[in-house]
């Protein structure tokens, strides 16, 4: 094949029910060429941050994905807190201006402290495919990122803000096409990831809000990390 990955040998998981907000293939986790290990799918307005209206990130990330690395396959459940944990404290990132130059790194430190303490994280219920199962939800800068193991080959990270995560409903995704491609077949790169973008948003005119990126605002949990 061309650049990208094959057809998506698991099944990913997205969001059930009937909230209206455009769906898309936001990106694709592992090495080109390769099985893809993972995929993140977007329900929003706009590709990147919006701190002015709900929106939701579901990634889906096979409970394999270390098969060819390590001696013992399945992922250590603090992997996915730590892709909760840092993926929502870089989707809520302050402006430039707003912060030192030394703040990345600390809160790449920051996030990898709160993952390793996952276990102490408060829950929240969610349902697949109509069965419940327990999340782990950690809050940051007015959003929050959880995650679950509960799903049979996958581990479901889902970031969110507007939204409480009590409650969600998430399904396994037989057919991928609300969400813009399909994953019975290859995944191009770079065409699939804009393709998918471009689809979800054209009804909402101009750009569709694929070049809206909007910092987030001030809050006191970004100045706590530098103390």
């Amino acid at each position: 094949m061309g650049l990208g990955w094959p057809a998506l040998t698991f099944t990913p998981y997205g969001l059930a029910g009937g909230w209206d907000a455009p769906r898309w293939l936001a990106s694709v986790e592992g090495p080109l060429g390769h099985p893809a290990v993972g995929i993140r799918l977007k329900h929003g307005w706009t590709q990147e941050r919006d701190p002015e209206r709900p929106w939701l990130e579901i990634t889906t990330l096979r409970k394999d994905r270390y098969a060819d690395f390590k001696p013992e396959p399945v992922a250590d459940p603090g992997d996915a807190a730590f892709t909760a944990t840092f993926g929502l404290v870089e989707r809520t990132m302050p402006a430039p201006l707003e912060r030192p130059d030394e703040y990345r790194e600390r809160i790449v430190g920051f996030a990898e402290r709160r993952a390793k303490d996952h276990h102490e994280w408060p829950t929240a219920t969610w349902s697949i495919d109509g069965r419940g199962a327990v999340a782990s939800i950690f809050r940051w800068a007015g959003a929050w990122a959880g995650f679950t193991s509960a799903a049979p080959e996958c581990d479901v990270v889902v970031m969110g803000f507007g939204i409480e995560p009590g409650g969600l409903a998430l399904t396994a995704l037989h057919d991928t096409s609300p969400y813009h491609f399909h994953a019975t077949q290859p995944l191009s790169l770079p065409e699939t990831l804009p393709r998918s973008q471009e689809a979800a948003l054209a009804h909402l005119g101009g750009d569709g809000g694929l070049d809206v990126d909007r910092p987030w605002p001030a809050h006191p949990d970004h100045d706590s990390v530098l103390w």
